[in-house]
């Protein structure tokens, strides 16, 4: 079974009322936005998730947002860049290993910033949810999995905990 949305419970209303409830200086913040590994931001080409990532920075960014974005490669946004690998492994797409040293980075780098809400994009988001100590916004998307096991087991998603507000997953269709 193939969920959309996994919160069917989600109301945007009582969302935007939380994160109102949060603002710490003024109207400002913090917030942590966690792109995929694959590509950089913004992506040159091919990486729909990136493109996404790098208007919701951009578009944050531009409302007097403090932005952290957690990516691979050049700094290329108008946020505050933290890198976790030099290169993206866009060669390995689909593969394991670089989304765990992806994830494992970026929960280092994300233990160390005071930010408000985290919004992570990466397959292993729903892992790294679980430690959130802020509302947390997960959205994955399973795309460039060559091997039906690989969708399959990516395809379907999970709402972690209530710090988790919202997990939409959805997968592409190549």
């Amino acid at each position: 079974m193939d969920l959309n949305l996994v919160d069917t419970d989600f109301d945007e209303a009582s969302l935007q009322a939380e994160l109102d409830s949060l603002k710490p200086r003024g109207d400002a913040l913090r917030i942590a936005v966690v792109a995929p590994p694959w590509f950089e931001i913004p992506p040159r080409g091919y990486g729909g998730i990136e493109a996404m990532c790098h208007g919701l920075v951009e578009g944050l960014t531009a409302r007097g947002h403090e932005v952290v974005l957690i990516g691979v490669g050049r700094d290329k946004t108008s946020a505050r860049f933290v890198r976790t690998l030099e290169e993206p492994p866009s060669d390995r797409l689909g593969e394991s290993l670089p989304e765990v040293l992806h994830a494992t980075m970026a929960g280092r780098a994300l233990s160390e910033l005071d930010v408000d809400v985290l919004h992570d994009n990466s397959l292993a988001g729903p892992l790294l949810a679980f430690g959130s100590r802020v509302p947390t916004l997960v959205t994955t998307t399973a795309c460039g999995c060559r091997k039906p096991d690989r969708r399959r087991s990516a395809g379907n998603g999970i709402c972690l905990s209530s710090r988790v507000r919202a997990s939409a997953c959805t997968r592409s269709r190549r």
